[in-house]
């Protein structure tokens, strides 16, 4: 969307909202135009205002700084390039330079020189001195390791960083800021001096003074100039290559880019820069007659947080009056809308079923006593119909769940049974009597009239009835395991819960599939709850069918009667939902060709247990 229809959506929502909205929605949005547009204006012009003079006024401030820091490090190196007389006050060693010898005493003597001057500054961690003619290096350290070695030309490099910068002119050169990859101080920063010894009359170079200097001597002096937390100083040499930084900013190549860039219209002056991402105020100071340039690197954030703080207090102090008046205009508008308020109240605790709610109107003003009053008619009415309603739909469940249990109801197939059982026992066919017994137990339970619920050790009595059978077609392959403790035998089940999902084990799990069967029935009860699993090592359920067995049971809510077929998986779930309401459940979980299990979950009915035992049905 353009941003100019988005913007007249958005006048057009405003424009609906004051017009259109409640009384007090349109109260609120006036008094908020009335007090954010006049805040708002004047918090933009302080920032903006106080924003321009602040910038101009610390980079006044900083550029005095900034000279003192560039004379300082010019100071700084004279000092280290003053070293260099050592050398030359030094006649033995000047002349051995001169006259190409080499001995003993001459390696002594220079080692001699080489350690004063190590030790005249702190910050020194190494000096190196190589002889052109001879291409000995001699090296010492601060823990008094001295070497002495050969160096050829090509590694030369290597041993001396930063050799072939040496400034024919100034015969120096002065290394930006590097970790150092020395064994004896690896990982200090610190830059490299290489200063070449000449013979002034000649010309001609005798050799090469190098030192290895830390940084801590600079970090120390510019501590204490009062960098505020992001503000960072760097130094530029003549090619504006960044030579030393202190303070928090990160120098990225692209940064490093930037730099070499850089022109510089004044002696000192300011600029603004993108570096690392962000906004910052450069400061900068270049003297003609100094080596190097100094910039104070300060992010804008830290500049406009003194603005920020007066606009922080003119928000705050606006926030402060419009909160007072909007709870103003709520609690107006609140005093107004009670009435309407308690009657969309009332409302909904009817769409939540509770149809005996009343209001008193006897309080209340003329025009919202009627429509009270006639609220109270109508939910008195909808009350009324909806009892009717109830009444006729719990006989309908009541029906059908009686239906849904009797699954085998003649009586004369139990009598038919008795007279099998005998003539098994004329035949000394005691296998097909044991079967036909089991079988006539189970048809006087199905017939018994003992209610809904039942408790677990009688409908276990009932299942063992059933796997019994099941054990006779099955014979040494079926393998049944049953885990119940007798406490648990006395909570209450709905009757005839169990055989149809067993059934299931033995109808698909194991159809069609050769080898040894195994069920499990396991049952543990938390607290109020129930569990009964029941497993098979049948060949399971895809994820897809299970998935789809879920979501048929789902709807078997709201389905008709009729329409509930089976007495499998489908008749378990219509019984839990008909007796319970919804507050048990079943839950499958399957692995195909490893195991299938099926939990039935179950609230312990304490008040029916109760009635179970006073009655004496045990």
């Amino acid at each position: 969307m353009k941003a100019p229809a988005l913007i007249k959506k958005h006048i057009g929502f405003l424009l609906h909202a004051l017009i259109g909205g409640s009384m007090w929605k349109r109260l609120l949005l006036f008094i908020l135009a009335g007090t954010v547009v006049p805040f708002s204006t004047l918090t933009y012009y302080t920032y903006s205002n106080i924003s321009g003079k602040l910038v101009e006024e610390y980079a006044a401030t900083n550029s005095n700084s900034m000279v003192f820091m560039a004379k300082y490090l010019d100071g700084y190196y004279n000092d280290i390039k003053a070293l260099v007389l050592n050398i030359y006050d030094d006649n033995t060693v000047f002349e051995y330079l001169k006259a190409e010898q080499f001995d003993l005493d001459h390696r002594k003597n220079v080692e001699d020189r080489l350690k004063t001057m190590l030790y005249s500054k702190a910050e020194i961690e190494c000096i190196r001195f190589y002889t052109f003619y001879d291409q000995n290096m001699f090296a010492v350290t601060r823990n008094m390791h001295e070497a002495f070695e050969h160096v050829d030309q090509d590694s030369l490099a290597v041993k001396i960083p930063y050799l072939d910068r040496i400034d024919p002119v100034r015969k120096s050169y002065l290394s930006p800021v590097y970790t150092s990859a020395n064994e004896v101080y690896s990982g200090t920063e610190i830059f490299t001096f290489n200063q070449a010894i000449f013979d002034i009359a000649t010309n001609k170079t005798l050799a090469v003074l190098s030192y290895d200097i830390n940084t801590g001597s600079l970090d120390k002096q510019y501590s204490m100039a009062g960098f505020k937390n992001g503000e960072s100083l760097l130094l530029l040499n003549e090619s504006n290559q960044v030579m030393y930084r202190y303070g928090g900013f990160e120098l990225k190549a692209e940064d490093v880019n930037e730099f070499k860039n850089i022109n510089y219209p004044n002696k000192n002056g300011y600029m603004y820069m993108k570096l690392n991402g962000h906004n910052n105020l450069v400061v900068y100071y270049k003297d003609p007659d100094s080596l190097y340039v100094s910039l104070k690197v300060i992010p804008v954030s830290i500049l406009k947080q003194a603005v920020r703080s007066i606009v922080r207090e003119n928000v705050e102090l606006s926030i402060i009056f419009i909160l007072a008046a909007v709870i103003l205009v709520i609690f107006i508008s609140n005093r107004m809308s009670l009435p309407v308020k308690k009657l969309a109240e009332n409302m909904k605790k009817m769409e939540t079923g509770k149809f005996n709610v009343r209001i008193d109107y006897r309080t209340l003003s003329s025009e919202f006593a009627f429509l009270f009053q006639k609220f109270n008619l109508m939910a008195e009415e909808i009350n009324k119909l909806f009892n009717e309603r109830y009444k006729l739909q719990l006989a309908q469940r009541s029906a059908e769940l009686l239906a849904l249990q009797a699954q085998i109801n003649p009586h004369f197939l139990y009598n038919t049974l008795q007279t099998v059982q005998c003539m098994a026992l004329k035949r000394d066919a005691y296998e097909i009597n044991a079967l036909v017994v089991a079988l006539r137990d189970i048809l006087k339970y199905c017939l018994k009239n003992s209610g809904d619920i039942v408790e677990l050790g009688e409908e276990m009595d009932y299942v063992n009835k059933y796997l019994a059978i099941q054990k006779f077609r099955y014979l040494e392959d079926l393998e049944v395991i049953v885990h119940i403790e007798e406490a648990a035998k006395n909570i209450a089940v709905p009757k005839m819960i169990l055989q149809p999902l067993i059934e299931n084990c033995f109808i698909h799990g194991f159809e069609n599939r050769a080898g040894r069967y195994r069920i499990e029935l396991d049952c543990y009860c938390v607290e109020d709850i129930c569990t009964l699993e029941i497993t098979d090592n049948g060949k399971g359920m895809t994820p897809e069918l299970v998935a789809q067995l879920e979501q048929e049971m789902s709807k078997l809510e709201d389905a008709e009667p009729y329409k509930r077929d089976g007495i499998g998986i489908n008749n378990v779930n219509v019984r839990l939902k008909l007796l319970y309401k919804g507050n048990a459940g079943l839950k499958i979980t399957s692995v195909p060709d490893v195991k299938t299990t099926i939990a039935l979950i179950l609230p312990i009915r304490e008040r029916e247990l109760h009635h179970l035992k006073g009655s004496g049905k045990q």
